[in-house]
């Protein structure tokens, strides 16, 4: 009997043992869990701002070409000059944002394109020269 409760006493205390382990393994596996949740969270965060920061640059971008001295005139002065018709102020801008000349193509885009009308011509000849 004595035995029995030795037995007894010695498969509780692996039983604890065991339970403690699993324990202590979940709870690591949380942490691991929740440290990469953390990175993850963190990269979007970086992603999410860099993405703000780029279409705040493009937000000012656009409003310097087509209204950016709304910002240096004061309200009151854009009122008396276009007889409080904003649209007025807009529509001009827009004329002038068209009428302005355009940037020159890139050099990449240029030699591109004179890199295809050199294979269509060599194309051309190519054909020709066949039909003879």
């Amino acid at each position: 009997m004595n035995k029995d409760i030795k037995m007894q006493n010695y498969t509780n205390e692996k039983a604890v043992e065991n339970l403690k382990y699993n324990h202590i393994k979940k709870i690591e596996e949380l942490k691991r869990i929740h440290s990469e949740g953390l990175k993850r969270g963190e990269k979007l965060r970086q992603k999410l701002e860099k993405q703000y920061q780029l279409n705040l640059y493009r937000n000012r971008a656009i409003m310097n070409s087509f209204g950016g001295d709304i910002l240096s005139l004061s309200m009151r002065e854009l009122i008396e000059k276009y007889d409080g018709d904003l649209s007025k102020y807009f529509a001009e801008r827009a004329a002038n944002t068209i009428n302005k000349k355009l940037p020159p193509l890139p050099k990449s885009l240029v030699s591109f394109r004179r890199r295809r009308e050199f294979i269509n011509e060599a194309k051309k000849r190519a054909n020709e020269n066949q039909k003879k």
